[in-house]
């Protein structure tokens, strides 16, 4: 198995200034390079400072952040850490389960930009964020009035242009057995290859080696040019979580995942498991 590291061959810290660097975060101490939108801020815990996408509060809170400058998106690899809390009150899902209500990690190209921010509550800071891609890590079932036909109270998914109703049959999900907000940090890996977009999520440090997720498509000419905001964004409704990013690298670069996971050119994050 592959162990999850973070670039440090060429650049150190936070750093893109064309569209083929690589942007790292090993943890957010700085956000400089980042739009914070609605919400977000960097919030310090006990995992040390991290990108808290917003509040707990459960009156429909959204936020945002997506890095200043267009990265190449015709081939890309991007690796994260996240946490999310939920304190176990407030309303429950057809499942039974609480929190609210996740979020997603996208590529867009709206008018927007960097400060891009969608709509709050099941719609994820994402519905109406178009043109663009995402992938949604939810841990709230919507059903009432066929509301995004979840397929279940914790699954990933990948959408398009704005759009959190997956359809009937809910094409391109995955139901995920361990909750995400189980209390725990999770590990998660994003890959494009210029055909497939591809998904994996541990609560390892170990990289999968088969995807989670994937789903074929042309993010260029879904964005309508080769670059694109990456970034991420996350809401709650009448639930109670907060959704929080706890590194993050991305390599824009058909050479990435090669950088990524370079023997003498990694270096393996350190891993606290302490609650935020």
């Amino acid at each position: 198995m592959l162990k999850w590291v973070t670039c440090v061959a060429v650049l150190v810290g936070t750093a893109l200034y064309a569209e083929g660097a690589i942007i790292q975060f090993d943890d957010f101490s700085s956000t400089a390079g980042l739009a914070l939108n609605g919400d977000a801020a960097k919030v310090n815990t006990a995992d040390g400072w991290v990108l808290q996408l917003h509040t707990g509060d459960p009156e429909m809170r959204k936020g945002s952040t997506y890095w200043q400058t267009p990265v190449h998106v015709g081939v890309f690899n991007t690796a994260f850490r996240f946490r999310i809390n939920t304190p176990g009150i407030g309303p429950t899902d057809p499942e039974g389960e609480q929190g609210a209500d996740g979020f997603v990690f996208a590529v867009q190209g709206s008018a927007a930009g960097a400060n891009s921010l969608g709509e709050a509550g099941d719609k994820l800071g994402y519905k109406g964020v178009l043109p663009s891609v995402a992938v949604e890590f939810d841990i709230w079932k919507n059903v009432s009035d066929a509301l995004n036909h979840d397929p279940s109270s914790n699954h990933l998914g990948i959408l398009v242009n704005g759009v959190v109703d997956h359809g009937a049959g809910a094409p391109w999900t995955k139901s995920v057995a361990t909750r995400f907000d189980d209390t725990g940090i999770w590990y998660a890996w994003i890959d494009y290859d210029g055909a497939t977009l591809s998904v994996r999520v541990s609560q390892s440090s170990d990289r999968p080696a088969e995807a989670d997720l994937t789903r074929a498509m042309d993010i260029p000419s879904i964005l309508g040019r080769e670059s694109g905001y990456v970034g991420f964004a996350g809401a709650s409704g009448s639930g109670l979580s907060s959704n929080r990013i706890l590194s993050w690298t991305v390599v824009p670069e058909p050479s990435g995942i090669g950088l990524m996971l370079g023997l003498g050119a990694a270096l393996a994050i350190r891993r606290k498991r302490r609650a935020g």
